[in-house]
């Protein structure tokens, strides 16, 4: 009995072995049968999604063609304006790469922005690869950009990118650029500045392409754009009779005070405070011998002479609170005694301010034909919130006496190299700080001159 028992036992063990190990070889047996269908599936997926991607790639770049090569006018690239619109535009029908279709959508964003949607299906397999657009870019872009000089940057901070169609130099070390930083003929270290003290927080390329300087008569075809008191020329009904005059303006809040004075003996022809232009452009055909105020609203001056910034121009909101204040240990002050640093080591910061809330975001441009100087009638300490251009000149500061602090929250575009103090401490030379308002990118003001360069951001799938 115990022996049949133990044979029975012994049977039963190698009957469920046998089992489990016809199970076992079963499911891998399954597997592998998956594998050998499934496998080349997979395989003829992912190449037909890297096809599609390629194929979705090229219809980008025919799109960046089309761009690149169309006209310009008062509305844009003519071009992407009329391939697309908010709801989304079938600009390119059935562009054929190779043996695949593509389908080009362009939607209108908003603030000069567009996405291109580039659509292709291979093998039963969608794909969309998406790309933000720029029809072309405004100036107002950089915190500084020279066309015909170098730049020369000393022991100061930088909040914004930073191009020269020269030469870009850094003087002393500490220098801190926080945006990009371009020059077309190199970049230089001097007395005392190397790379290891410089900081760059953006990229630094010292061999970009030149960017392509506007024409003066982009700015003398404003002339047309405004009426009534804003068009401030002898050709205009407001001041005809007049004849050569200069002009100056004050911004009061939603308000503008422009005075027309006679060149020889600086008396008043005409003046008025008036709106802030519908169209948001002022056109002046003489000099501008003083620009200064709070502004809560846009405006663009343009001038085919020079401009004289004689106090500090803000922007404020409707209940008067300024968009940047200073602040002494984190504390909102209103100014500092004379021969006082605006520096953080001292704790003083220059910073946005939370109190700050306007209906829309203020934005001030002026552009000049020639220099654009801050004058030795500007405050000790000086403030200016403004997009800057020189067509033919700079942006400066006048050196006639010893001054304190600059802070500058816009962007400076000219064609010679500016300054904002001497060696021996005439001008602003307590301190000074550059900050880009990233504001412009989103809006800069209106008829500020433009980069010709379309803008592509980077592709994305979508």
């Amino acid at each position: 009995m115990k022996n049949f028992f133990n044979q029975s036992m012994t049977s039963g063990n190698v009957l469920i072995i046998v089992t489990v190990v016809v199970i076992v070889m079963l499911v891998f047996s399954s597997v592998l049968i998956i594998e050998v269908v499934e496998r080349p599936k997979v395989i003829d997926a992912f190449e037909s999604a890297t096809q599609a991607r390629y194929v979705a790639e090229a219809g980008l770049e025919e799109v960046k063609n089309y761009i690149r090569t169309s006209a310009y006018d008062a509305n844009g690239n003519v071009w992407l304006n009329t391939n697309s619109s908010p709801g989304g535009f079938l600009a390119v029908d059935d562009l054929m790469i190779g043996n695949n279709s593509v389908d080009i959508t362009i939607t209108e964003l908003g603030n000069g922005w567009h996405q291109a949607v580039s659509s292709v299906q291979i093998n039963n397999i969608p794909y969309n690869l998406a790309m933000e657009i720029k029809g072309r870019d405004s100036f107002s872009r950089y915190m500084f950009f020279t066309h015909l000089d170098d730049i020369n940057i000393g022991a100061t901070t930088v909040r914004g990118d930073v191009h020269s169609n020269r030469r870009l130099n850094f003087y002393f070390g500490g220098a801190k650029m926080y945006g990009d930083t371009t020059a077309v003929r190199g970049i230089g270290f001097y007395y005392g500045a190397n790379a290891g003290n410089t900081t760059f927080y953006g990229d630094l390329n010292g061999y970009s392409d030149s960017i392509t300087w506007p024409k003066t008569s982009e700015i003398a075809t404003l002339h047309n754009e405004t009426t009534g008191v804003y068009q401030v020329s002898n050709t205009s009904s407001e001041y005809s009779g007049f004849g050569n005059f200069n002009t100056e303006i004050e911004f009061i809040g939603d308000q503008v005070k422009i005075t027309a004075k006679k060149i020889s003996d600086g008396s008043v022809l005409k003046t008025g405070t008036y709106p802030l232009p519908a169209n948001k452009l002022i056109f002046v055909q003489n000099a501008v011998t003083s620009i200064k105020g709070d502004i809560n609203g846009r405006v663009t001056v343009a001038t085919m002479d020079k401009v004289d910034i004689t106090g500090s121009i803000r922007y404020v909101d409707g209940g008067g609170d300024r968009a940047y204040v200073l602040k002494e240990n984190g504390v909102v002050i209103e100014d500092t005694p004379p021969g006082v640093v605006w520096s953080e080591a001292n704790g003083y910061t220059y910073e946005e301010n939370s109190d700050y809330d306007p209906t829309v975001s203020s934005a001030v441009g002026i552009m000049a034909l020639k220099d654009v100087t801050i004058t030795s009638a500007a405050p000790y300490n000086m403030e200016m919130h403004a997009a800057i251009f020189s067509s033919q000149g700079n942006w400066h500061c006048d050196l006639a006496q010893r001054k304190g602090n600059l802070r500058v929250v816009g962007s400076m575009t000219h064609k010679r190299r500016g300054w904002r103090y001497s060696g021996s401490g005439y001008g602003w030379a307590k301190s000074g700080e550059y900050i880009y308002d990233t504001n412009l990118l989103a809006a800069p003001p209106d008829w500020y001159l433009a980069v010709d360069t379309p803008v592509f951001d980077s592709w994305r799938r979508f």
